[in-house]
């Protein structure tokens, strides 16, 4: 830290995140869910543009909203493993304004309703990413063409991995074997 005088703060942010990923298993809101990207995904951002030279507040904010972009799409990727972990970073405010339960969930039910929250879901991380994307129009050299790649490859990963969900239909899969729920693993590669 002192090499590159880096701050004490991100390294305490993401150990607190990671202290939050062993104690909190619901998030009831966006402001929630926004709470902890700020320790577990913007502090990597902060930390690289300061390895880079840059420490000004509106690269951070503009890196900011990158950062939760891709925590997020990593989140949406990822709904089935992390709550066979015991974990949903879906906010619950989704889920009840659409009419979905973590019953189902649980119980990997693909409804109209769960369609509607993910398509809410890729909505907010889509809105952050292009927030952010001014960020790269300040970036110089190599760091400006490898956020540029980033970015862009995890918004359409994302974007990719929502469409195979809205495909769904009745189940979701526990596994890739054939379950008979009319949602083949090849439709919703996305869910393992």
């Amino acid at each position: 830290m002192a090499r590159h005088d880096l701050p004490a703060a991100p390294f305490d942010d993401l150990i607190t995140a990671f202290v939050q990923d062993q104690t909190v298993t619901r998030y009831r809101d966006w402001d929630e869910v926004d709470g902890y990207c700020v320790n577990s995904a913007n502090p990597v951002g902060r930390l690289v543009l300061m390895l880079c030279g840059y420490r000004d507040e509106e690269r951070f904010r503009l890196s900011d909203a990158t950062c939760t972009a891709l925590q997020l799409a990593n989140f949406w990727q990822d709904v089935m493993v992390d709550l066979d972990k015991g974990r949903i970073y879906l906010p619950l405010e989704l889920f009840a304004r659409h009419g979905y339960t973590v019953e189902e969930l649980t119980a990997r039910r693909c409804t109209p309703a769960f369609r509607a929250v993910m398509r809410d879901a890729v909505e907010r991380a889509q809105g952050l990413f292009e927030a952010g994307l001014p960020l790269v129009r300040t970036l110089t050299g190599d760091w400006r063409w490898t956020s540029i790649c980033s970015s862009a490859a995890a918004c359409e990963s994302s974007k990719r991995s929502a469409r195979r969900i809205m495909m769904c239909s009745a189940t979701v899969p526990r596994s890739r074997g054939a379950n008979g729920s009319g949602c083949s693993p090849d439709r919703c590669g996305a869910w393992h």
